[in-house]
C-alpha cells in the first residue's frame, strides 16, 4: 500500500483541492450542526470563546503549535513539509470560518434533532474522507493529520484508530480546561465522541475504497 511514486501535477492539484474542501465544509458543518465537532475543531471553538479571537485565527494558532510538536515527534526538521503545514493552515483556517457563516445563515441549530445528527454525521464523513485523500497525496498537509501520520507510522504500526485515539486526546483535554474560562463546554456533544472513536476507522476505510489508485508514500519517512 506504500509507494514513492510521485502523483501527476495536475491530479495532485485537484485531490488537494477536494480534500481541502471536503475538510473544511465537514468541520464547518459539524459547528452549525451543533452537536459535537471532531475534537480539534471543538477544542478551537473553545479556545476562540476563552482567548476572544475568532475561529479562524485559533485554528491558525493551533497549527502552528502543532508543528512545534511534530518537529520533536519525527526527530527532524522537515523545511518542505512545515512550509506545506503552513500553508495548509493558513487556508484551511479561513475555509473553515468562510463556510460556518455561511451555514449559519442556514439556521442548521434550529432544525429537529434527528436532521442535526444527519448533517453532523454528515459532516464528519467529509473530514475523514478529506483527511484520507490528503494524507495520501501527501503534498501538503494539516499538522493535526500530520501528527496522526507520525503516530499511525512511526509508533503504532500503521494503526490509524490507536494514532487518531492519542492524536484526539489532546484537544479534548484542551477543550475541557476552557471550561474553567468559559463556564461551559461548546461544540462538544455526540459528534465528538463519534469522532474519537471512529474518525481513525473511517479514515482506513477511506483509504481502501476511495480513489483507490492513490496510496500512502510516508512510510519510510516514518518508520521508525
Amino acid at each position: 500500500m506504500y509507494h514513492s511514486k510521485k502523483i501527476p501535477l495536475l491530479g495532485g492539484v485537484g485531490f488537494l483541492a477536494l480534500s481541502i474542501f471536503l475538510n473544511a465544509f465537514g468541520n464547518a458543518l459539524t459547528i452549525q450542526a451543533g452537536l459535537g465537532s471532531a475534537p480539534w475543531t471543538a477544542s478551537a471553538v473553545n479556545l476562540s470563546m476563552a482567548l476572544n479571537l475568532s475561529l479562524g485565527t485559533v485554528l491558525i494558532i493551533i497549527g502552528v503549535l502543532l508543528i512545534i510538536v511534530n518537529t520533536i515527534l519525527s526527530k527532524e526538521i522537515n523545511p518542505h513539509l512545515i512550509a506545506g503545514n503552513l500553508v495548509f493552515i493558513f487556508f484551511f483556517g479561513n475555509l473553515v470560518g468562510f463556510f460556518s457563516s455561511v451555514i449559519q445563515q442556514v439556521n442548521l441549530g434550529e432544525l429537529v434533532l434527528y436532521f442535526r445528527l444527519l448533517f453532523d454525521v454528515l459532516g464528519l464523513m467529509l473530514i475523514s474522507m478529506g483527511v484520507s485523500i490528503y494524507q495520501r497525496v501527501y503534498w501538503i498537509i494539516h499538522p493535526g493529520d500530520e501528527m496522526v501520520n507520525i503516530l499511525r507510522f512511526k509508533y503504532f504500526h500503521g494503526d490509524p484508530v490507536k494514532a487518531v485515539w492519542v492524536n484526539f486526546s489532546i484537544p479534548m483535554l484542551l477543550s475541557f480546561l476552557s471550561i474553567f474560562q468559559n463556564g461551559e463546554l461548546y461544540a462538544v456533544n455526540i459528534g465528538t465522541v463519534l469522532a474519537f472513536f471512529f474518525m481513525g476507522a473511517l479514515i482506513g476505510w477511506w483509504d481502501k475504497t476511495l480513489f483507490k489508485h492513490l496510496t500512502h508514500r510516508t512510510l519510510q519517512r516514518n518508520a521508525g
